[in-house]
């Protein structure tokens, strides 16, 4: 069974994973070698999306960003709690109505 959150407790939720200094996880998988630079931006830049898609009551557009990142990771044990949390999110949030 899927759980659901208010949407907006869901992007106070979103927005605490992905914010400036939480991102330093996304930074260590760069300094590690587990993501490349420039995936690392990328990958920041569509979670930043999600928030604002979030934010517009865009629930469709902003998984759809979500399932984008999570397929575009590569696999490997480093990014697969970054893979695991994405997922959580994705699944936490509501259903549109």
């Amino acid at each position: 069974m899927r759980r659901a959150f208010a949407p907006a407790a869901v992007l106070v939720l979103f927005a605490a994973c992905v914010s400036a200094d939480r991102l330093a996880p996304t930074f260590a998988l760069v300094a590690s070698g587990a993501l490349a630079g420039g995936d690392g931006k990328w990958l920041r830049n569509k979670l930043d999306l999600a928030i604002t898609l979030l934010s517009r009551d865009l629930r469709i557009a902003a998984v759809n960003q979500l399932e984008e990142s999570v397929r575009s990771l590569p696999g490997g044990g480093d990014v697969a709690a970054l893979r695991t949390h994405l997922l959580l999110i994705i699944q936490s949030l509501p259903d549109p109505e």
